[in-house]
């Protein structure tokens, strides 16, 4: 799936996640922090779960500050999101929990959106450690964007909510693509 211009962190994953037909899906942010060989962890954890969240070892910078440890905060207490790092981009999940996600959000809040609505709908979510490396491809657009931000992204995603929409198209057979 390619995006002529850019539409956001959140356009990326809801056009993925749309045309995936395989049972399990992967997230795996194209940066290279995250060694693909690293997908037999997820893989161990996925049969007891609906969605696999990778942690990073070690934590990155910018996990270890105030502004994220409130933002952590928030999305644990208000959507009760309780993950060690809800900004890792390495995931596996099931295709039917996939469909059952609608992504409202075109920004980075994406991924605290995914699991927020995951735990909303009573899906299990496990983690497992996952090695990161320093990004050696793609910007990180993040330093200039405050948490902020984020909250008033998450404010204008929650205030009308979606869980049921085009883009949790019911699954199909194996070998075919949803339509779009």
């Amino acid at each position: 799936v390619h995006h002529i211009a850019r539409e956001g962190y959140g356009a990326a994953l809801r056009s993925g996640f749309r045309v995936a037909k395989y049972p399990l899906g992967l997230q795996l942010d194209g940066d290279n922090q995250y060694d693909a060989a690293q997908i037999d962890r997820l893989l161990g954890a996925i049969n007891h779960v609906d969605v696999v969240c990778g942690y990073r070892e070690p934590r990155p910078i910018e996990t270890r500050g105030v502004a994220y440890w409130f933002y952590r905060w928030v999305l644990r207490v208000v959507f009760a999101v309780r993950v060690r790092d809800v900004n890792c981009g390495f995931r596996l999940f099931r295709r039917t929990a996939l469909r059952r996600i609608p992504i409202q959000s075109n920004g980075r809040f994406a991924n605290a959106e995914v699991l927020a609505k995951a735990t909303f709908m009573n899906l299990l979510v496990g983690e497992v450690g996952v090695s990161c490396r320093e990004r050696v491809a793609g910007l990180n657009a993040r330093p200039d964007e405050g948490h902020r931000n984020l909250l008033r992204e998450a404010a204008h995603v929650f205030r009308r909510p979606q869980f049921c929409t085009p883009n949790a198209t019911p699954d199909r057979s194996e070998s075919a693509l949803p339509t779009a």
